[in-house]
């Protein structure tokens, strides 16, 4: 089965490694714009160079961002809610 997400966008925290990042790698390959979150700066960069150079969409992109810091949190989801996701992956265990 083919499923299109075409003009969405969508947003998945922890999408720089394992299962969040296959999650958003197959969003992209449906055709979605996707945006991640996590720690690392370098997984960040590299997924997001795999998604920009091989499928549709427009620029995905990334946000770093550490769950277990709740001041970060508050003030980059802030930022992010403005955006208006149509797709939301919560692929963290959350702040400690």
């Amino acid at each position: 089965m083919e499923i299109s997400l075409k003009g969405k966008r969508a947003f998945v925290n922890g999408g720089s490694d394992g299962i969040g990042r296959s999650i958003a790698i197959e969003m992209a390959k449906c055709g979605a714009t996707v945006t991640v979150s996590g720690r690392n700066i370098d997984k960040l960069k590299k997924v997001i160079s795999e998604m920009n150079s091989g499928w549709e969409g427009d620029a995905h992109n990334y946000i770093q961002l550490d769950h277990s810091n709740i001041e970060d949190l508050e003030i980059k989801m802030k930022n992010i809610s403005t955006v208006g996701y149509d797709i939301l992956v919560n692929n963290t265990g959350g702040p400690s």
